[in-house]
């Protein structure tokens, strides 16, 4: 590419993984240990609830809004009522015959509540309606901590990124001024500039992102894994059948990724390698009139950046998208054939295994814990309005009926 002799065309960067070039980087980080551990400590503390917040979700359309199944009588659907509630006792009074009393316990007709008026029925529903104004409280409360915690995390990952690259790059520029006058020579400007400044900000992205996106995930991975297990194993288990195809594509697509962003890595430096000495330079390459010779190489230095730049287009912009595609093949085949088998097949009066609002029922697979269950154009829905469950059920089964708010 240029025709001095001394001068060493860089193609390629050395290995992708260097243990030792790792450990010279680990006096810079250890200097930062204490904003490091802060911050990994807040990590464990935002993941707790990312994982109580789907569960708190859970809790209010479980107890609330859907009733477990232990509250509803088997066989009709009706609505089962505490006579001795004061509440209760007075809608009762009014409309004698809607209600078949047994004892202390009185059971309405679902078809007998659309008859009822919003004030009767917020009546009925009058501790639910309670219930759920106190978990939305709580929910509140842990969203405005969950963010306060993202903030902190984030200011804490910031300072020290921050920190970490400025004593970098004072170390490096001290060192490349006691280089010798033959490494300026073989190496030209524009490659250093490129690789003091970007690189070393790619490098700032790996201190910052590692424990800011790559370590929260896989801590979050894990709670969501577990919360998955204690809720329903065999459901969980059908759902962590493609980890391993997961894994395998991820690896593939990893060294693809990282052998094209090296190539591109290379390829920029060159150029700006040449655009630094050709317009640093131009008094010189005037005075020697040598301009014609030196735009060519200048011109021919764009087109290997073309072969590579559009090879990782299909990799950035299909990547995603696939695995987003093959995860709701997973759910829809995995996830709800299992959960709608057990609702078909499940014995009747069994709440874990027949009733869609019971303990270890769909009702627990809530999306924040499977964000996967998307509906059409990628719409999250709760997996019980995917299978129609939020207004019509299984005959057999008898379910409670969800009143309106008042």
């Amino acid at each position: 590419m240029r025709p001095d002799p001394d001068y060493f065309e860089e193609t390629s960067l050395g290995k992708p993984y260097d243990a030792r070039l790792l450990r010279r980087l680990t006096p810079f980080v250890r200097s930062h240990g204490s904003l490091l551990l802060w911050s990994i400590g807040l990590v464990v503390l935002i993941t707790l609830l990312d994982v109580i917040l789907p569960y708190v979700t859970k809790l209010a359309i479980d107890r609330h809004i859907v009733p477990f199944a232990s509250e509803a009588a088997v066989g009709d659907r009706r609505l089962k009522l505490d006579v001795s509630d004061p509440a209760a006792g007075a809608v009762l009074q009014r409309h004698p015959d809607l209600a078949q009393v047994e004892g202390a316990v009185a059971y309405i007709p679902y078809e007998a509540l659309a008859s009822l008026g919003r004030e009767d029925l917020a009546r009925l529903r009058r501790a639910d309606l309670a219930g759920l104004a106190l978990i939305a409280g709580i929910f509140g409360v842990l969203v405005i901590f969950d963010f306060l915690l993202n903030f902190a995390q984030s200011v804490i990952m910031e300072i020290t990124g921050q920190r970490i690259m400025h004593e970098l790059r004072m170390r490096l520029f001290s060192h490349t001024l006691e280089l010798a006058l033959e490494f300026f020579t073989r190496n030209p400007v524009g490659r250093l500039v490129t690789r003091t400044t970007s690189d070393i900000q790619n490098m700032y992205e790996l201190f910052t992102s590692f424990i800011s996106f790559v370590f929260k995930d896989l801590v979050l991975l894990a709670g969501i894994a577990a919360v998955m297990l204690v809720l329903n194993w065999k459901l969980a288990l059908v759902s962590f059948i493609v980890l391993p195809l997961v894994a395998v594509a991820s690896v593939r697509f990893s060294k693809r990724a990282r052998h094209i962003f090296r190539t591109l890595r290379v390829q920029v430096a060159e150029i700006n390698t040449r655009f630094a000495e050709t317009i640093g330079g131009m008094r010189v390459i005037q005075l020697y009139r040598q301009g014609h010779p030196a735009l060519p190489p200048g011109s021919r230095q764009l087109p290997p950046l073309r072969p590579a730049e559009p090879r990782q287009l299909p990799l950035r912009h299909g990547a995603d998208p696939g695995a987003r595609r093959f995860h709701a093949a997973d759910r829809g085949g995995g996830i709800d054939g299992r959960g709608a088998h057990r609702l078909v097949r499940g014995p009747p009066g069994d709440g874990r295994s027949a009733e869609p609002g019971g303990p270890g029922g769909l009702h627990l697979l809530h999306p924040h814990v499977l964000p996967a269950l998307a509906g059409p154009r990628g719409k999250i829905q709760h997996p019980a309005e995917r299978h129609g469950l939020g207004r019509a059920h299984l005959p057999g089964h008898g379910h409670a009926h969800r009143a309106a708010p008042a």
